[in-house]
């Protein structure tokens, strides 16, 4: 990369961070000017030759400058266990049968899980938080019957950095512009390897890009997160360049 091109003049103000992220290395970057805050490794999507299954085709990560819009919890239909917001909170019906979430109001403020997420009955939720919280298995379970007391299966994690591409540059999400389908976010095992003091095996995505917990607490103190702040998604290509002063 021509080193002329790093901060990318026809955006760039001087003393504003910018998020850069390099697919090939796993970087991502929060630098100020030509020096790095800080760096952490992050998980990029992947192209597949076959795909057969019926959930989302995996894609590498879109090439862009993008603007941040914003960072909360995510909720989709696409994704069946991102139907409901990560900490929601869980109890169990009457008959022990089924799991209930609060997400009515009034006398219809506890709804089924499985009638949100088919399958999704009590013995399936025991199984799916068995496989993340096995070793510690009240972390998210005060009462210890196998039930988190919050949804914990969310896979965009507590929170999803959402971006867009700013057609007419004025760091605003306008009419006619709209947020990427991609995001910056954790996983639910992620998360849980950290809160279990476990090391944290990041994976690819369907085209998101994937950061432990730990980093984006970090990122978020630093305000890399922000509104209106810069994101560039680099080339498959690119790498750091070695003009960048290290983090210390």
């Amino acid at each position: 990369m021509d080193p002329k091109a790093w901060s990318r003049d026809d955006w760039y103000a001087p003393g504003e961070g910018q998020l850069h992220f390099f697919p090939r290395q796993k970087r991502l970057v929060f630098t100020d000017g030509k020096r790095v805050v800080a760096a952490a490794p992050a998980w990029g999507g992947v192209a597949v030759e076959r795909w057969k299954r019926n959930d989302m085709r995996p894609q590498p990560t879109t090439p862009g400058t993008y603007v941040i819009s914003g960072h909360g919890p995510y909720v989709t239909k696409t994704w069946e266990r991102s139907r409901i917001p990560w900490g929601t909170p869980l109890s169990l019906d009457p008959s022990g049968k089924f799991v209930l979430y609060k997400g009515g109001t009034g006398a219809n403020r506890w709804l089924r899980v499985d009638e949100l997420i088919p399958g999704m009955d009590a013995q399936k939720v025991r199984s799916e938080y068995k496989l993340l919280y096995d070793l510690n298995s009240r972390i998210h379970d005060a009462n210890g019957d196998g039930i988190p007391d919050t949804w914990v299966f969310n896979e965009f994690g507590p929170i999803a950095i959402r971006y867009f591409r700013d057609r007419n540059r004025n760091r605003k999400l306008d009419a006619g512009e709209s947020r990427m389908g991609e995001m910056i976010h954790t996983t639910p095992e992620n998360e849980a390897q950290t809160v279990q003091g476990q090391p944290v095996e990041l994976d690819t995505s369907h085209g998101c890009i994937h950061i432990k917990p730990s980093d984006r607490d970090l990122l978020l103190r630093l305000r890399a997160f922000a509104k209106g702040s810069l994101l560039v998604v680099h080339g498959p290509s690119e790498l750091v360049p070695e003009f960048l002063s290290a983090v210390e």
